[in-house]
């Protein structure tokens, strides 16, 4: 292999975006009502039927998450994925109100993050990036810089194995 490749690149290829991520659910009925009815992703219907393993492919805005049928669920130790959301105080206060649990929103770096498991506990990150100074309606408070915390909430069932060296989130 040339050197490039050993890098990461080469002259004619690189790595565009993200396009999707796959997880594994027990119950694809049950996961499509937690991601379309609760969350509010769209399942698409362009799927093909013969991959083979029963599954669902889902729009988060330009990318997807695909749903794969499993009835083995690796455990939690860290893997997550993250959704960007607008309002991540309305989010956790609309998630909690049906009944989920979900972490309190904490600052990281300049953005805020809180997290959930869906049925299966997989984990998602629930992902308020930092606010832009250009629209002031926009904007966040200012607050000191110190460095990030990783709490791990009270009472929270399926988050406290995460990063657990850490004792928290990432």
């Amino acid at each position: 292999m040339s050197e490039d490749i050993h890098r990461g690149q080469t002259a004619d290829a690189k790595v565009l975006a993200l396009h999707h991520v796959s997880i594994n659910v027990s119950d694809i009925d049950r996961a499509l009502r937690f991601y379309v009815d609760v969350l509010g992703l769209t399942q698409r219907t362009d799927r093909p039927d013969n991959l083979g393993v029963e599954g669902a492919w889902l729009d988060v805005g330009d990318r997807q998450i695909h749903l794969i049928e499993h009835p083995d669920i690796p455990p939690a130790l860290g893997q997550h994925f993250a959704l960007l959301v607008d309002k991540l105080d309305l989010t956790v206060s609309a998630l909690r109100s049906q009944g989920l649990t979900v972490s309190d929103p904490v600052q990281i770096g300049r953005g805020r993050q809180s997290f959930l498991s869906d049925p299966d506990g997989n984990v998602v990150e629930l992902h308020q990036a930092p606010r832009t100074t250009s629209d002031p309606s926009r904007q966040s408070p200012r607050r000191a810089p110190s460095p990030p915390q990783y709490p791990v909430p009270a009472g929270q069932r399926h988050l406290p194995g995460l990063f657990p060296a850490r004792g928290g989130f990432c």
